[in-house]
């Protein structure tokens, strides 16, 4: 979108934040898109891995340990984060996040692992390790509202 600004130097001064507001909502209506599109990629790879698991073309929970795991990851944030959430003291404190930081991402990456392991191809498992996480994510979601709107 170009302008032609013609007349004085003060139609030309009043236009430049114009012009630059039009551009500061052209960028943000871009990477509105931008994200549009990626979340309705992930719903297309979700899509793509159900189906590719009705057809028995990939391997999503291999046992029920594989399934266990899947959850482990957000079981232990929420269990080391309620520990944290409880403490005042400074050094335990920092050991329980520090926690966090180590468990809760090699647990991600255990499940991504089995889920390469498992499926025998890394694109696959790639693709079936977070799914795998988000749909115990969700699971876990629908619980706790489940739980919530019990009492």
């Amino acid at each position: 979108m170009r302008r032609v600004i013609q007349g004085t130097v003060i139609a030309a001064v009043t236009a430049i934040p114009t012009w630059a507001w039009a551009v500061q909502v052209q960028t943000t209506q871009q990477s509105s898109n931008i994200a549009t599109l990626a979340w309705w990629l992930v719903l297309l790879g979700f899509f793509a891995v159900l189906v590719a698991e009705l057809g028995n073309k990939v391997v999503i929970f291999y046992d029920t340990a594989d399934f266990a795991l899947a959850f482990a990851p957000w079981i232990s944030f929420l269990v080391l984060g309620g520990i944290l959430l409880t403490l005042n003291q400074g050094s335990l404190e920092t050991i329980i996040r520090w926690l966090i930081y180590i468990v809760v991402p090699a647990f991600i990456l255990a499940v991504i692992v089995k889920s390469v392991q498992y499926n025998k191809s890394l694109l696959v498992g790639l693709m079936v390790g977070p799914f795998k996480l988000i749909f115990a994510l969700i699971g876990i979601l629908a619980l706790a509202n489940l739980a919530e709107n019990a009492f």
